[in-house]
């Protein structure tokens, strides 16, 4: 039977249950910096589960963007425009919303 002790998590014999290991959520990550060359950076979608860090986000965008991956420390994620977000906090909270990103590190390019 759905929701007794047995089986707390099960909702639905025709849904799955939804756990926080495979919530998924999207957002955007926005520059106003620019490329080496001088290009402005492009905006990036990033999907990951809910449970990761904002600095395994930072990592994710790192490797889309091709910055050195070694001075993500650096990079800072700005939420709404003065919110700071902390390397350990969750991207749970940022489903559907567009992050700003400051302290791009690009690799030295030959």
């Amino acid at each position: 039977k759905p929701g007794t002790a047995n089986n707390p998590l099960e909702t639905s014999r025709n849904e799955p249950a939804k756990t926080s290991s495979t919530e998924t959520v999207q957002f955007w990550v926005k520059s106003d910096e620019k490329c080496p060359d001088g290009r402005k950076v492009k905006s990036r979608k990033i999907t990951m589960r809910a449970v990761k860090s904002v600095l395994q986000a930072k990592g994710s965008y790192s490797d889309k963007l091709g910055l050195n991956r070694d001075m993500r420390k650096e990079l800072q994620f700005t939420l709404d425009g003065k919110r700071m977000l902390e390397d350990d906090e969750e991207v749970r909270q940022l489903d559907n919303k567009i992050v700003m990103a400051e302290g791009l590190w690009f690799k030295f390019m030959k």
